[in-house]
């Protein structure tokens, strides 16, 4: 993710302390490696690829199913956000179609993920999404990240996805070895 230059003095210093762990063979503590959500949505699968992602689309709303922790992030369509939300992991989604196109806003999100590893965010984050089919088959989900709590800039990038194999049940909870290798970070 192309990000430097972009950040704020103290989500760069996050940033650097967390590339400082990994270069010392050191694993810094995240959600994933506490079994908490982590997956600001527009960063795509919880998990990255080794685990998968199932889109279930209904006239009234666009639910993404994740195979990590059985997550799920529900895109209301043609809706407006709510006027009082409660900050949550995956925030609150609202969507339409143009066209082949779902464009899908998110706001509402609590300050505990991070939209790319490493990178922090403050609850102001905007995130909107251009979701399609590209011309090879695949999933494309174009995102802009803004936030002035944690950007100087809007941060952007397109993620890819080819289809999957069936889902398998993961639960993090259960036999976490990395929960007790992982360290704070400054």
């Amino acid at each position: 993710m192309a990000a430097t230059g972009k950040l704020l003095p103290w989500v760069e210093q996050r940033y650097q302390a967390y590339n400082a762990a990994l270069a010392a063979q050191q694993l810094p503590v995240t959600n994933a490696n506490q079994c908490l959500p982590w997956a600001v949505p527009g960063i795509g699968i919880p998990g990255g690829v080794a685990y998968g992602m199932n889109i279930v689309a209904t006239p009234t709303e666009v639910v993404f199913l994740y195979e990590l922790d059985h997550q799920a992030r529900i895109v209301y369509l043609n809706q407006s956000h709510p006027t009082k939300l409660k900050p949550s992991y995956f925030g609150h989604s609202v969507g339409h179609w143009e066209g082949s196109t779902l464009v899908v806003d998110s706001i509402g999100f609590n300050d505990k993920t991070e939209i790319f590893d490493g990178i922090s965010h403050t609850a102001q984050l905007h995130v909107v999404e251009r979701l399609s089919i590209n011309p090879a088959g695949r999933l494309e989900d174009a995102v802009t990240f803004e936030d002035a709590g944690a950007y100087k800039e809007a941060i952007k990038f397109t993620d890819v996805f080819e289809r999957g194999a069936a889902f398998q049940e993961y639960v993090c909870a259960e036999n976490n070895h990395e929960a007790e290798l992982a360290k704070p970070l400054p």
